[in-house]
Protein backbone atom coordinates (compact mmCIF):
# COMPACT_ATOMS: atom_id res chain seq x y z
CA UNK A 1 0.00 0.00 0.00
CA UNK A 2 1.19 3.41 -1.04
CA UNK A 3 0.30 6.69 0.50
CA UNK A 4 1.18 10.11 0.27
CA UNK A 5 1.27 13.64 2.27
CA UNK A 6 1.81 17.27 1.36
CA UNK A 7 1.97 20.55 2.00
CA UNK A 8 -1.09 22.47 1.88
CA UNK A 9 -1.55 24.30 -1.18
CA UNK A 10 -0.68 28.41 -0.99
CA UNK A 11 -2.16 30.32 -3.34
CA UNK A 12 0.24 31.58 -6.45
CA UNK A 13 2.72 29.00 -5.61
CA UNK A 14 3.53 26.37 -7.57
CA UNK A 15 2.85 22.84 -6.71
CA UNK A 16 5.96 21.38 -7.64
CA UNK A 17 7.70 23.31 -5.59
CA UNK A 18 5.27 21.93 -2.24
CA UNK A 19 7.11 19.58 -0.20
CA UNK A 20 5.46 15.99 -0.22
CA UNK A 21 6.05 12.52 1.25
CA UNK A 22 4.69 8.85 0.09
CA UNK A 23 5.16 5.91 2.17
CA UNK A 24 5.18 2.20 1.06
CA UNK A 25 3.76 0.07 3.91
CA UNK A 26 2.23 -3.14 4.63
CA UNK A 27 -1.20 -3.69 6.68
CA UNK A 28 -1.18 -5.70 9.74
CA UNK A 29 -4.24 -6.80 11.66
CA UNK A 30 -3.78 -5.92 15.59
CA UNK A 31 -5.18 -9.06 17.26
CA UNK A 32 -7.25 -8.65 20.43
CA UNK A 33 -4.38 -10.53 22.34
CA UNK A 34 -1.93 -8.97 21.16
CA UNK A 35 0.59 -6.65 23.98
CA UNK A 36 -0.78 -3.23 22.96
CA UNK A 37 -4.38 -4.37 21.94
CA UNK A 38 -5.68 -2.55 25.29
CA UNK A 39 -3.95 0.66 24.81
CA UNK A 40 -5.14 0.90 20.87
CA UNK A 41 -8.69 -0.11 22.17
CA UNK A 42 -8.66 3.15 25.03
CA UNK A 43 -7.03 5.68 22.61
CA UNK A 44 -9.56 4.66 19.53
CA UNK A 45 -12.59 5.09 22.46
CA UNK A 46 -11.35 8.22 24.00
CA UNK A 47 -11.30 9.69 20.45
CA UNK A 48 -14.73 8.09 19.82
CA UNK A 49 -16.11 7.36 23.00
CA UNK A 50 -20.16 6.63 21.28
CA UNK A 51 -18.45 3.83 19.48
CA UNK A 52 -18.05 0.92 21.50
CA UNK A 53 -20.37 -0.81 20.22
CA UNK A 54 -18.39 -1.60 17.13
CA UNK A 55 -16.49 -3.81 19.16
CA UNK A 56 -19.62 -6.20 18.97
CA UNK A 57 -19.23 -6.70 15.26
CA UNK A 58 -17.33 -9.47 13.70
CA UNK A 59 -15.98 -7.54 11.11
CA UNK A 60 -14.59 -4.57 12.56
CA UNK A 61 -10.76 -4.43 13.25
CA UNK A 62 -7.51 -2.13 14.52
CA UNK A 63 -5.14 -2.47 11.76
CA UNK A 64 -0.90 -1.31 12.30
CA UNK A 65 0.29 0.55 8.91
CA UNK A 66 4.03 0.97 9.64
CA UNK A 67 5.83 2.60 6.92
CA UNK A 68 8.23 0.81 5.50
CA UNK A 69 10.22 3.63 2.78
CA UNK A 70 9.31 6.12 1.32
CA UNK A 71 10.35 9.26 -0.27
CA UNK A 72 10.11 12.93 1.00
CA UNK A 73 10.26 15.74 -1.61
CA UNK A 74 10.85 18.90 -0.53
CA UNK A 75 10.27 20.91 -3.65
CA UNK A 76 10.97 20.69 -7.39
CA UNK A 77 14.17 18.46 -7.74
CA UNK A 78 15.30 18.04 -4.19
CA UNK A 79 13.88 14.28 -3.29
CA UNK A 80 15.50 11.89 -0.62
CA UNK A 81 14.51 8.75 -0.03
CA UNK A 82 13.48 7.36 3.46
CA UNK A 83 13.70 4.54 5.41
CA UNK A 84 11.73 2.81 8.21
CA UNK A 85 14.06 4.16 10.79
CA UNK A 86 13.59 7.70 9.14
CA UNK A 87 9.80 7.30 10.10
CA UNK A 88 10.60 6.13 13.59
CA UNK A 89 12.66 8.97 14.14
CA UNK A 90 10.29 11.35 13.32
CA UNK A 91 7.63 10.30 15.08
CA UNK A 92 9.57 10.38 18.09
CA UNK A 93 10.50 14.16 17.45
CA UNK A 94 6.59 14.42 17.13
CA UNK A 95 6.16 12.79 20.59
CA UNK A 96 8.72 14.96 22.24
CA UNK A 97 7.07 17.89 20.89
Amino acid sequence: MSRWFAESERGGIDPQLLGRVSATSRAEEVQPQAEDYAAIKAGYLERYPQASANFLLKDFSFFCIPPEEGRYVAGFGRIFNLTAEDFRQAAAIREDA
